[in-house]
């Protein structure tokens, strides 16, 4: 007799991004650098981006002949920049309120 298995879509969807999460910590453990593509793919950002930060110095690069490379640091602190981050609807309405005392 076969079972029938129940999956929960959301459940295999979170178990990939747990998966996906692994690799990108196992890879920074083992490569340091990570090449264009791989930048692209661990930022989320599409390579054109990447080309115009390099280009207006706005994130950190090393370059080697015609490849470019960036650390994983970099762009970790280039992510978690204060620049980069905006309050959510609930700090900007405790900061609305306490300008109100």
């Amino acid at each position: 007799m076969g079972y029938i298995l129940a999956v929960d879509k959301k459940h295999i969807e979170s178990l990939f991004e747990q998966i996906e999460s692994l690799k990108r910590i196992i890879l920074e453990k083992e490569k340091p650098f990570l090449s264009m593509e791989e930048a692209s793919g661990y930022l989320g950002l599409p390579k054109n981006t990447l080309y115009q930060y390099t280009s207006k110095k706005v994130l950190p690069y090393y370059k080697i002949g015609k490849r470019v490379y960036f650390k994983i640091d970099d762009l970790n602190q280039f992510i978690l920049n204060e620049q980069n981050r905006f309050a959510s609807i609930e700090e900007l309405n405790r900061e609305k309120f306490k300008s109100f005392r």
